[in-house]
């Protein structure tokens, strides 16, 4: 029986990959999931005996290379990735498999086959330059999403990314805040748009609310060690980062 790791944010994607290993490797077993690079390090420090890691690249807080960089697993890792294949020829370079989102079980079948054929007692990991990597992604994958189109009416508008002080989730529907304080519904997820946006111009606070510093009108300390938000166009809403997650806004802050 092999023991699974799971790096993924999106509880559907969990679910999704638990399903099709359960379909395609019954014996096995999922051990721990994490969905945060402090989540990553955890599990995998605990769980360092693990036989294969699933994991994302970009999760909410971070790129799940923070983690592997830190605890610098001796198992194997498959990473499930957005990216475009131009960006995933990196992986190619360093030997490291990976699936393709939405992946079929048939992708994961090949994945699975793989790896098992390359399995080794040397892991791929223990020669991955995680830094070089990082670079290598950063500087193919240049384009984050520019603009986003909406109906209003019977018409489509597009709002360019400048436009956009900050995206937000209501009743499981996700909106774009524009710089005139106007909300307008969008027929993407938060999580979605979390990765498709600039990290350097968008931090995602908490489940329900992705920021730009130029939406921010007031900062101030909030109980439990966490900060409350006055945000442009939202004054009267309580906006709050959560408490994981204010080191790191900080940081963000201060880049």
């Amino acid at each position: 029986m092999k023991r699974v790791l799971i790096i993924e944010d999106e509880p559907r994607a969990v679910q999704r990959l638990k399903r099709l290993l359960g379909s395609l490797r019954p014996e096995w077993e999922v051990i721990a999931t994490a969905d945060t690079v402090v989540g990553a390090i955890e599990i995998m420090q605990t769980h360092s005996d693990a036989d294969l890691i699933f994991s994302d690249i970009q999760l909410a807080d971070g790129l799940s290379f923070e983690a592997l960089e830190q605890v610098q697993p001796k198992t194997p890792i498959i990473f499930v990735t957005a990216y475009d294949q131009y960006a995933i020829k990196a992986f190619d370079h360093w030997s490291v498999d990976y699936l393709l989102k939405p992946s079929s079980e048939e992708d994961l079948a090949k994945a699975l086959e793989k790896w098992e054929r390359v399995s080794a007692p040397s892991s791929p990991t223990q020669s991955l330059d995680l830094k070089a990597l990082m670079q290598e992604i950063a500087g193919q994958k240049t384009s984050y999403k520019q603009r986003y189109v909406v109906k209003v009416g019977d018409k489509l508008r597009f709002f360019d990314i400048s436009e956009i002080l900050a995206f937000y989730s209501e009743d499981r529907v996700s909106y774009l805040l524009t710089k005139e304080g106007r909300s307008y519904p969008l027929d993407t997820s938060l999580d979605e748009i979390a990765k498709s946006v600039d990290p350097s111009l968008y931090f995602r606070i908490n489940r329900k609310f992705v920021v730009s510093a130029k939406s921010l009108l007031e900062i101030t300390s909030w109980s439990n060690s966490r900060l409350r938000l006055v945000i442009k166009g939202m004054e009267s809403e309580m906006v709050v980062v959560a408490r994981e997650r204010t080191t790191e806004f900080k940081q963000w802050l201060d880049q």
